[in-house]
């Protein structure tokens, strides 16, 4: 698919493309975004709040392309989305992942932190660490040919995390400090900081309000 060619489009989703165009935030303004990671680590979710500024009730998993056309404009945020490719999050779309990674400005790999850390389930990491094995070669290939991107390392479902619970807003920095020492994590972490422009952020996508504070947090970073 060719993307839109304008000033301010974000682009394509990995496992799900988004085009979409942040007014408000200096840093993704006029940026293109790749939103990258295996099913059911919230992609669908972060890309159905941008577009609709809603989270989708049911989990549907993405098993092929396909091209959706939106006009959304959400007062808070300012973001206006242009176009959307949704693309399967499995393994084997990896040559579409690498595609929207070398079309974008701005990449955001998410990761299931309650797989990783409670549920320590061995597949999903082996499955994250290729991921990222996959997207640091991409990194030091678009950085070889001037393209430089900027990365985040975005762990989501902290929800569902038993430390997680009753934690005050106010402590949750230190409850993030501790999860991005988690050796899976940091391992994938190392991977995707190539070309040292990875920042790592935490949380949930549970509701409307978590993809907001998330969202806010990444996107104005710079602003």
């Amino acid at each position: 698919m060719g993307l839109p060619i304008i000033l301010g489009a974000i682009a394509a989703i990995a496992a799900l493309g988004v085009a979409a165009y942040v007014l408000n935030f200096k840093s993704v303004a006029g940026k293109k975004l790749a939103i990258l990671g295996a099913q059911g680590t919230g992609k669908t979710t972060l890309a159905t709040f941008l577009t609709s500024g809603e989270i989708p009730e049911d989990y549907e998993q993405t098993t092929r392309s396909k091209k959706i056309k939106s006009s959304v404009k959400m007062a808070d945020l300012k973001i206006e989305i242009q176009d959307i490719e949704d693309l399967p999050g499995s393994k084997e779309a990896y040559r579409d992942w690498k595609r929207v990674f070398m079309e974008s400005d701005i990449v955001i790999y998410i990761i299931d932190a309650h797989k990783v850390t409670e549920s320590n389930d061995r597949k999903y990491i082996a499955r994250i660490e290729n991921d990222a094995a996959h997207i640091r070669d991409w990194i030091l290939e678009a950085k070889q040919s001037g393209h430089e991107k900027k990365i985040f390392l975005l762990n989501t479902h902290c929800d569902l995390l038993s430390s997680y619970a009753g934690i005050k807003p106010s402590n949750r920095g230190d409850f993030y400090d501790t999860l991005r020492k988690n050796p899976n994590i940091n391992k994938v972490s190392s991977f995707l900081n190539a070309a040292n422009t990875l920042s790592v952020y935490s949380g949930s996508l549970k509701s409307v309000n978590d993809c907001r504070d998330l969202t806010i947090d990444m996107f104005s970073e710079e602003s």
